[in-house]
């Protein structure tokens, strides 16, 4: 809207005071103060400009008139914040026609007498004559200025031309501050949904990582606590034996409140929420029953109501059973919006997630023993087991031989079994060492090699020697790829090579990584469909080719075996 003060036609010239007037309700428009800041401001120049004994200045909300300010502002208490009906009142006249109202005499007003609160406003100021003008912002009402004066037929057209330019200021204020309201509420939308979108990516770091699942819940729980601006929140769990809600993780509850629980399904927002498979909630309705009752409220829960007067319950479904619920608990009453209820859920489906991937970690543990047993009873039985069996089959060839007095073949055949104990024992030691943690994650690739070689090689009377020319600041997988090609070269070295001499190899500059193992061994001929190590070599390769590096194998019959990889960083 124009804030000029020029007249219409016919009219007089705004007077001094009334552009001073307008010059500061305009300032105080511009630096947005408080609405009511401006309408006192608007309602003091009314009823200044035209000698009036009263202004009040009336807001629309929904079907009521609610009173802001009025001026004086000293007026005797109890009319600010007072409402009144707008059906059928003047101001309806005023608001419906568009145009100011002016009443000669209220006192004999049949509208007025038709309206006892505002009649007893009227005869309380002593008031006679009215002149009401609507405040109306592109076609929509937004309440009026009413003035009142003590003797009657007091307003004429000039008042109501200076009354009506300050209503064209008063309908810039309140749109200026309705406007203003509305982007600092999309700011603050704005602003949680940034804070929700970084939790929820905070829960799937979490979730990415190695952290108990306690840690896990408990981030989830302080983080809808959080977001959702609740006072205390809990992650409740069914029991399959009772029956019964269980709190696993509390946040913001004493003990007392906390140990509180043991309500079954279809009790309380969690167990409706739970019998229902949807968002349960308490926005604080039952509040005023406290003060009467001070029993618990049954809709709050175990929970005090005196300390907790809204809920919002979430059930906690996991691969389609029920594992609990989330539930989010307020001092105050709280009315739940639809996108707090959708991220309350949100959050919960992150905790649901949580409990489904330990889940899946605790099968891929137990899938992973038992495949780690299974391979050590392969290798018990192709290597050690057979390794026994023929010293049992050298140990009886021998004593035939000694019966039958063939010295030089019984101690041929004590020669043999010599040999298998050692190649036997070599493979116990290295199975040995598979059983223990590697040092790879604690101390890096350098210190789990040495662990390595110092284990098994050098306890199986193989000369072993590590050269390392770099630091433990390879980037882990890359160090978790090299050990794991190292460890499958080093166990072909000892279980088909019969080396007695290996040499490891690593190094490292800004560029490329480079690991070798080179054993003196009696080599085999790589180009053949057959060959030792065949599995192992496949593995090697493909464990290359996730570092999107290269594996060569370079071995001559009696030549021994050289395994390089090399790969860029």
């Amino acid at each position: 809207m124009n804030l000029s003060a020029s007249p219409l036609p016919g009219q007089a010239e705004p007077s001094a005071d009334e552009l001073q007037s307008l010059i500061a309700i305009h300032q105080a428009i511009t630096r947005r103060l408080d609405p009511d800041v401006v309408l006192q401001l608007i309602a003091d120049a009314a009823r200044r400009l035209t000698s009036s004994d009263q202004v009040i200045v009336f807001l629309l909300e929904g079907d009521e008139l609610r009173i802001p300010v009025v001026s004086p502002a000293d007026t005797p208490a109890g009319i600010v914040g007072q409402r009144l009906p707008l059906a059928g009142s003047l101001t309806e006249l005023a608001i419906q026609s568009g145009n100011a109202l002016r009443v000669a005499d209220a006192r004999r007003d049949p509208h007025v007498l038709a309206e006892p609160s505002r009649l007893a406003l009227i005869e309380r100021a002593g008031l006679q004559a009215l002149m009401i003008v609507p405040l109306i912002a592109d076609n929509r009402p937004l309440g009026a200025i009413s003035m009142g004066h003590g003797r009657p037929n007091a307003f004429d057209a000039d008042g109501e031309r200076v009354v009506t330019m300050l209503a064209s200021s008063a309908v810039i204020g309140l749109e200026n501050a309705r406007l203003y309201r509305q982007g600092q509420e999309r700011l603050h939308e704005v602003e949680q949904r940034r804070q929700a979108a970084e939790g929820l990516r905070d829960i799937l770091a979490l979730l990415n990582s190695d952290q108990p699942l306690d840690v896990v819940l408990q981030a989830v729980i302080a983080q809808a606590v959080r977001l959702l601006s609740a006072d205390a929140g809990a992650l409740y769990r069914l029991e399959s034996k009772t029956g019964s809600f269980t709190i696993q993780i509390a946040q913001s509850l004493d003990a007392a409140h906390a140990d509180q629980a043991g309500f079954s399904v279809g009790q309380e927002a969690i167990g409706r929420a739970v019998l229902a498979r949807r968002p349960e909630f308490i926005s604080g309705a039952l509040a005023a029953d406290v003060e009467n009752n001070p029993a618990p409220s049954p809709e709050i829960g175990s929970l005090p109501a005196e300390s907790f007067k809204a809920v919002l319950a979430t059930p906690l479904i996991v691969q389609g059973q029920v594992y609990g619920g989330v539930a989010l608990y307020y001092s105050c009453p709280h009315e739940f919006l639809g996108e707090e209820i959708e991220l309350a859920a949100a959050l919960a489906d992150q905790a649901a997630l949580a409990l489904e991937s330990a889940r899946l970690r605790e099968q891929a543990k137990a899938a992973a023993v038992a495949e780690e047993r299974a391979r050590l009873a392969r290798e018990l039985h192709d290597s050690v087991t057979q390794s026994l069996y023929s010293l049992t089959l050298f140990a009886e060839a021998g004593q035939h031989q000694t019966e039958l007095g063939h010295t030089e073949r019984m101690q041929q055949h004590m020669a043999r079994i010599g040999q298998t104990a050692q190649q036997a024992l070599k493979e116990m030691r290295l199975l040995v060492y598979q059983l223990r943690p590697p040092m790879l994650q604690q101390q890096g690739l350098a210190a789990a090699l040495r662990q390595r070689l110092d284990a098994v090689e050098a306890r199986a009377g193989i000369e072993a020697q590590l050269v390392v020319e770099t630091g433990n600041n390879l980037p882990a997988h890359v160090q978790e790829e090299l050990y794991w090609i190292a460890q499958e070269a080093l166990n072909n070295s000892l279980k088909h090579a019969k080396a007695s001499s290996v040499v490891v190899r690593v190094r490292a500059d800004e560029r490329q990584v480079a690991l070798r193992i080179t054993d003196n061994g009696r080599g085999f001929d790589p180009t053949g469909t057959c060959h030792p190590g065949g599995l192992g070599l496949i593995s090697m390769r493909e464990r290359a080719g996730r570092l999107k590096g290269t594996l060569t194998v370079a071995s001559e019959p009696g030549q021994g075996t050289t395994v390089s990889v090399e790969a860029p960083l």
